[in-house]
């Protein structure tokens, strides 16, 4: 799901820039419209900054929750923020897989005090 909504993302804004393309185009074939192809040509360049940021973004939040599941961080939180939809579904499915392994920490350790003692009475004097 959350990578459904990227990929749209991704191709609308593709089909934007062709589009933009396609305008800065026509604009250079008429004389009289040189600003406007001049201002196509720097929307291009502005949504071309846009995708690039985008998916910067969402490789540096997966490359930040890998390493917290690498190195055991589990108080890492991805805060949802003033995001997009599909950002936002990314951050709080990172914070659902974050708490389930915070949980199965918890579970362990519990599960390792309270078995502590039993196999401090099973060892045998050598």
């Amino acid at each position: 799901m959350i990578f459904k909504r990227f990929r749209i993302q991704i191709v609308v804004r593709v089909l934007l820039m062709t589009a933009t393309i396609a305008a800065a185009m026509i604009a250079f074939q008429i004389s009289e419209w040189k600003i406007v192809s001049g201002t196509m040509i720097l929307l291009l360049i502005l949504q071309i900054y846009g995708i690039i940021k985008l998916v910067d973004r969402t490789n540096q939040e997966m490359a930040s929750f890998l390493l917290a599941i690498k190195y055991n961080d589990f108080s890492t939180v991805f805060s949802p923020g003033k995001l997009g939809e599909s950002q936002r579904e990314l951050r709080n499915a990172f914070n659902s897989i974050i708490r389930e392994f915070q949980q199965i920490k918890a579970q362990k350790k519990a599960q390792f005090h309270t078995s502590k003692p039993f196999s401090s009475m099973l060892m045998l004097p050598c």
